[in-house]
């Protein structure tokens, strides 16, 4: 920057990015492990790679190593309210899978995997931002504080 005296910027345009809600205080662990392998750990503005929808879920695959280990914590009880950000936990196959559920469901998380294979650990804004997404389309997100 110094030597050129240029700089880029490049930017995104706020339609495009989702706003999520996490929760610390109910899944600390798995919370940890979303922020560290989408950005949010480090940068305001995360990435989430779309991987496909179906119904009325959304798939996300984040870049998490198998060998870490994704604890069972904040499992669903009773049901799973829309909105509903999850992650598969190490009970199951698909670890490290994250979903989102645009409603209500009293049977399967927000990746598609009975309760006791998904921690829920948060809510997504902005449904509606989802419904242009395509396979191998980066979902781009950003924090918000409860």
């Amino acid at each position: 920057m110094l030597k050129e005296k240029q700089v880029t910027v490049i930017t995104m345009d706020q339609d495009d990015v989702v706003d999520v809600t996490l929760f610390d205080d109910q899944a600390p662990r798995t919370v940890d492990i979303f922020r560290r392998f989408t950005g949010l750990k480090r940068y305001s503005i995360g990435m989430l790679p779309f991987f496909f929808s179906f119904d009325d879920v959304w798939l996300f695959e984040p870049d998490i190593p198998e060998k870490i280990n994704i604890i069972p914590e904040n499992t669903p009880v009773g049901s799973v309210p829309k909105r509903s950000l999850g992650m598969t936990n190490a009970s199951r196959r698909g670890a490290g899978l994250v979903g989102v559920r645009g409603s209500e469901n009293a049977e399967f998380g927000p990746t598609a995997e009975p309760f006791e294979g998904t921690n829920i650990i948060g809510i997504m804004h902005d449904l509606e931002k989802l419904g242009k997404l395509k396979e191998g389309d980066t979902v781009y997100i950003r924090e918000v504080k409860r």
